[in-house]
């Protein structure tokens, strides 16, 4: 493709980090979109940049610049045009908990408000990176519901279709795209927040920069209705304690729900993971990226296990109250590195039979 016409277009970003904890490694993956792609429709387009993180055996420091791993005894204050937003401890007060919390050594400051999804349609929701293509009518069911971009631009076709499209605050660069983009939505709506800040290969930024951009770009919209959702760390241990971090330093902000992402092989491991953030924030989840994908050098799932994996997975996401919505990666030609077999998109841009039961329920 011609150099040219690339720059024109989004750059996609991979971040894998393959450091192990816990029964099974986990690793993330994201695709970052600018506004010229979604603006024009286009239905594909191209990475830029992929990386792979070393295993755990080989594990280094990152230099502060792209690490997060801020203390947390600093906190970044609300500007003063917000001082009327209150802190309050979060109590555990979210219905359906399959876990407890007594055994958490962290409190934080935000208020939620019991976030009540406005689109119609079931949990699962779309990670779509092909822009507004005349194929999403074949992914709308009545199982589907939303849909985001990793971007704040709207998508008509798909709002015609009846999806709800949730924007993206995606980083640092995306701020303007989001300044102008953000009125044009209707309330309330879920807006994301940051795309991976405690990797160096996406929105890269400290816990004290990510809560200065909160106030600035996503508290405002509480005022407007919206419902906001926190960054959405990588699934490593450095990501866990960055969410931490972020949480203590956030004094006031409010934060609806939690958005995670997960790349592993177990069905447990996964449950266990999405437990463990709900039961550590008390707040309700938004799995916004998972696939069955192994980054720790074994074998890949097969098709089998990756069905096996997407049906059990979904299944006890529909029956677990505090699992708001997921998105399964990928609805996509392109793969960003992630295993082939998970696609859930044909040739022709339609589901294919991995795309058709995950938008279906089966």
């Amino acid at each position: 493709m011609h150099s040219t016409f690339l720059n024109l277009l989004a750059t996609a970003t991979l971040a894998v980090f393959t450091c192990s904890f816990g029964p099974q490694a986990v690793g993330a993956l994201s695709i970052e979109h600018g506004s010229d792609i979604l603006s024009r429709g286009s239905s594909h387009h191209g990475m830029a940049k992929r990386r792979r993180m070393q295993r755990r055996a080989s594990c280094r420091a990152r230099p502060a610049s792209s690490t997060t791993a801020v203390s947390s005894s600093s906190s970044v204050a609300a500007p003063a045009s917000s001082s009327a937003v209150a802190a309050v401890a979060v109590a555990a007060s979210t219905s359906g908990s399959s876990g407890s919390n007594s055994g958490s050594t962290y409190t934080t400051s935000v208020t939620t408000s019991g976030a009540v999804y406005s689109g119609g349609g079931g949990k699962a929701c779309l990670a779509w990176p092909n822009g507004d293509t005349g194929k999403l009518a074949a992914w709308k069911t009545s199982h589907t519901s939303c849909l985001y971009t990793w971007s704040s631009w709207p998508l008509p076709a798909a709002s015609a279709l009846g999806f709800e499209v949730l924007p993206q605050l995606w980083g640092d660069k995306d701020t303007y795209d989001f300044s102008q983009n953000i009125g044009s939505y209707t309330t309330p709506t879920w807006i994301l927040g940051f795309n991976e800040p405690n990797e160096s290969g996406q929105s890269s930024m400290t816990t004290d920069h990510a809560v200065q951009l909160w106030w600035q770009y996503m508290e405002p919209q509480r005022a407007n209705g919206h419902k906001l959702v926190s960054p959405a760390v990588s699934s490593s241990p450095a990501g866990f304690e960055w969410m931490k971090d972020f949480f203590a330093k956030c004094a006031g902000c409010h934060i609806d729900m939690v958005a995670t992402h997960y790349y592993d092989v177990s069905v447990q491991g996964f449950i266990d993971y999405q437990t463990k953030y709900h039961n550590q924030f008390n707040l309700p989840i938004l799995v916004t990226e998972f696939a069955c994908q192994n980054f720790n050098g074994g074998a890949q799932c097969s098709d089998d296990e990756i069905s096996n994996f997407n049906t059990k997975t979904t299944q006890w996401m529909d029956s677990t109250d505090w699992i708001l919505k997921y998105m399964a990666f990928g609805a996509m030609h392109d793969m960003f590195n992630v295993n082939y077999a998970a696609r859930l998109m044909a040739d022709d841009g339609t589901p294919n039979a991995l795309g058709l039961k995950y938008i279906n329920g089966a």
